[in-house]
């Protein structure tokens, strides 16, 4: 083999293996920050007994109020969310109840078909359909009432953002379309999800938002 040829193999080598050494460095240090957090939430988190209490208290509205569960918050946000409970796995923001929406374990403490609707508002949830993900969408639908909704307001953008690498607002309208196809394919014939549809909505500031509502 040529020289040159040669050393240009063993430098694209050193670069992978490079590469590989340090992916591996860092998917230790999240592995070890992803074990100090859930440590430090199992601490935390609501006991069941607690989690019914306070679902029983809640449930003594009136009943034509509907029963709504916003997660990724807590009660620093219930100017925002009046009449609703909040779940979050950070205590920091003071939720109503300390839990994980990732966990079947924390989230089969919640009644089924209690929900009339789950807000997931700016949850930091990656690639939305991700595997890690997978439980969120089934734990949402197993506590929403049959025709209960989901409202999710970042699904489009971060759908977008890791299968076109740009936010949906950044996409052709080709591209548009065919992220909101994806996502309702995804909801409906995986997590068995309906009625979906896709709204633009302004929340302050002039700043839009692609809301996502899936009925149960």
């Amino acid at each position: 083999m040529h020289k040159k040829k040669l050393e240009i193999l063993n430098s694209i080598k050193r670069d992978i293996n490079k590469y590989e050494i340090e992916n591996v460095y860092i998917a230790k240090e999240r592995l070890q920050h992803k074990l100090k957090f859930q440590k430090k939430f199992e601490k935390k988190a609501t006991p069941p007994k607690k989690v019914q209490q306070i679902i029983d208290n809640y449930n003594k509205m009136p009943s034509n109020k509907p029963r709504i569960l916003v997660v990724c918050h807590g009660k620093k946000h219930h100017e925002q969310f009046e009449n609703t409970l909040t779940m979050n796995m950070d205590v920091s923001v003071e939720p109503d109840i300390v839990s994980n929406i990732y966990s079947i374990k924390y989230m089969k403490y919640f009644p089924k078909d209690f929900f009339d609707k789950v807000l997931m508002m700016f949850c930091p949830i990656s690639d939305p359909f991700a595997l890690s993900n997978d439980k969120i969408w089934k734990n949402i639908y197993r506590i929403l009432k049959p025709n209960g909704q989901l409202l999710c307001n970042n699904i489009i953008d971060l759908y977008s953002l890791y299968h076109y690498d740009r936010l949906s607002k950044n996409l052709k309208n080709i591209e548009k379309k065919q992220v909101r196809e994806k996502v309702k394919n995804i909801l409906s014939k995986k997590y068995n999800y309906r009625n979906i549809t896709h709204e633009e909505v302004e929340f302050g500031y002039n700043i839009i938002i692609n809301v996502t509502i899936a009925q149960k």
